[in-house]
């Protein structure tokens, strides 16, 4: 006896041991057909447009643009390129 035919024979007992210990069920037609069309028909993906998440987006770019622009300015006058504007503002 080779592999397979042991093989066969070990899923042949597995079969022979399911057919007695379960017993057959009749689907319900409605759930079938739902399954069936939902498995055929490609799904329309939707996304939800979330207007929070682009205010959220839009306050962090400003915000982050903001303190840029502060550095920016503040290493531009420690570097003394901006020793002109500061010394007409003295408190600057």
């Amino acid at each position: 006896m080779n592999a397979y035919e042991k093989l066969e024979e070990g899923l042949s007992e597995i079969e022979k041991s399911l057919q007695k210990t379960l017993s057959p069920i009749t689907p319900d037609p409605r759930f079938v057909n739902r399954l069936k069309t939902r498995l055929i028909t490609e799904p329309a993906v939707i996304l939800d447009e979330n207007p929070l998440a682009w205010i959220y987006l839009i306050i962090s770019f400003g915000m982050f643009i903001g303190v840029f622009i502060f550095w920016m300015i503040r290493k531009m006058v420690r570097l003394g390129k901006l020793r002109g504007i500061t010394q007409a503002y003295p408190g600057g």
